[in-house]
């Protein structure tokens, strides 16, 4: 029997079920507290605050029923919904908050069409260029239309 082997017994360390429980709770916390500084500090002082979806497209809810809506927009969106652009944001943002209305993009002969717009002052210009006739503009950057 060597002669150290008693000392390198008492010089591992234990490592037992305790100990890892310590550890594993001691880096949970530490993950934790990271999720909370970046959540409710960081993000807060260096994301820019986002408006709420819902609350641009309401007011189109009381002149929708249900089924298949045409969409037209100043910014229609393209063939490749892949390529992010301010076309495709509005949107996939006007799908998201009518759902489960469907959205028919550049569709401008269905019975009743989303005019989304993403500067208000071309509103004449897409009823013209679309023949639609406005049946309600409740809010600013939308209205509803249908075919003349």
């Amino acid at each position: 029997m060597p002669a150290n082997s008693g000392s390198d017994e008492s010089a591992a360390v234990d490592v037992t079920r305790e100990r890892i429980s310590a550890v594993v709770a001691a880096l949970a916390v530490v993950g934790t507290g990271r999720i909370g500084w970046l959540h409710f500090v960081s993000e807060p002082l260096h994301e820019p605050r986002r408006e709420r979806i819902d609350a641009r497209y309401a007011p189109l809810l009381p002149f929708l029923r249900g089924g298949e809506i045409g969409y037209v927009s100043d910014r229609a969106p393209a063939s490749r919904p892949e390529t992010a652009s301010a076309a495709h944001r509005l949107y996939f943002q006007a799908q998201y908050a009518l759902a489960p209305l469907v959205l028919r993009p550049n569709d401008d002969r269905a019975p009743l069409v989303v005019v989304n717009l993403d500067d208000p002052a071309h509103a004449g210009d897409v009823l013209k260029t679309h023949d639609l006739t406005l049946v309600a503009q409740p809010a600013p950057g939308v209205a509803v239309a249908r075919p003349r």
